[in-house]
């Protein structure tokens, strides 16, 4: 089988550009395509997809997006959007990618970062107080996918934007149970102290709020 290779090399092509660009090889070139990018402008998931829309067979990825330069497309990015964006029936175990994620990480040396989608340690995790209610009721109103699909699971930060549904998920992680009324008080004092030291409580921290007001 013949394969022709689009390798955008020094820069991303613009989405629609590639689109074209694809659409137009195909036309004159009766064999299986395959593309590989890279993310100088951020596109590279954006563009493998594109290629995959005007008619690509094989796309290159990589585990965390890894590679030359910025990288190329992450493997579970184009995974996931090929699957719940395209309807493909994409034949990977996704529940592994956040441990494959941390393998390749370890062996690599090259660190992922905590905002990076799907696998980064923050993909599923917040504080405000607002969005962590609205997770607990129905999670799928303020995110795309669920973290149990890639391994993942959801995790809660506590600080000044925190809520009584933030207290209640970390309690419950605990297994503590509390009134309304030392909710309210390891509230307030959550939220004094991220105003104060200007960054979310550790658990350590939370743990010892909790202690104070409950068990003391």
């Amino acid at each position: 089988m013949t394969l022709v290779l689009i390798e955008l090399r020094a820069y991303d092509s613009a989405i629609s550009e590639l689109f074209y660009l694809v659409c137009k090889i195909r036309e004159v070139c009766k064999v299986p395509l395959e593309a590989h990018c890279h993310n100088d402008f951020g596109l590279v998931v954006a563009n493998t997809l594109a290629a995959v829309a005007a008619g690509v067979e094989v796309v290159h990825i990589s585990m965390n997006g890894i590679g030359e330069r910025c990288g190329n497309a992450a493997l579970e990015e184009v995974a996931l959007g090929l699957k719940l964006l395209y309807g493909l029936d994409v034949k990977l175990k996704f529940e592994k990618f956040y441990e494959l994620s941390r393998i390749v990480e370890e062996r690599s040396g090259v660190k992922v970062s905590v905002n990076k989608p799907i696998v980064g340690i923050n993909a599923f995790r917040f504080e405000a107080g607002l969005v962590v209610d609205g997770i607990i009721k129905y999670p799928l109103t303020l995110e795309p996918i669920l973290p149990e699909l890639v391994g993942q699971k959801h995790s809660v930060l506590l600080g000044k934007k925190s809520g009584k549904a933030s207290i209640q998920f970390k309690l419950k992680e605990l297994g503590i149970t509390a009134t309304d009324e030392e909710i309210n008080k390891i509230l307030e004092k959550v939220k004094r102290e991220g105003e104060e030291k200007k960054r979310p409580l550790t658990d350590d921290e939370f743990k010892n709020i909790v202690k104070e007001i409950i068990f003391s």
